[in-house]
């Protein structure tokens, strides 16, 4: 079984807030960091940006953000060629 390669660093997984809930987390877990983790907001932005551009507050289900950051990100990129 696959897993996701940002697991170990991943500080949602690590988040004392988040560590407390720990239905929650196997949830996310089960979810998002076995198998389909390419459908995780947190590892859509480190894959396309790197791990310093995943917000802190961010979790796997926030899609919509992580196309959001990946798109401004690099809109800028582009911009500073200019």
């Amino acid at each position: 079984m696959a897993q996701c390669p940002y697991r170990e660093s991943c500080a949602f997984m690590r988040d004392e807030m988040f560590c407390k809930m720990r239905g929650l987390i196997q949830r996310f877990q089960q979810t998002y960091c076995q198998d389909n983790f390419s459908a995780c907001a947190r590892y859509k932005v480190a894959s396309v940006l790197g791990e310093a551009y995943v917000p802190q507050p961010m979790i796997p289900s926030q899609g919509d953000w992580a196309a959001q950051i990946i798109e401004d990100q690099k809109a800028a990129s582009v911009q500073d060629k200019t």
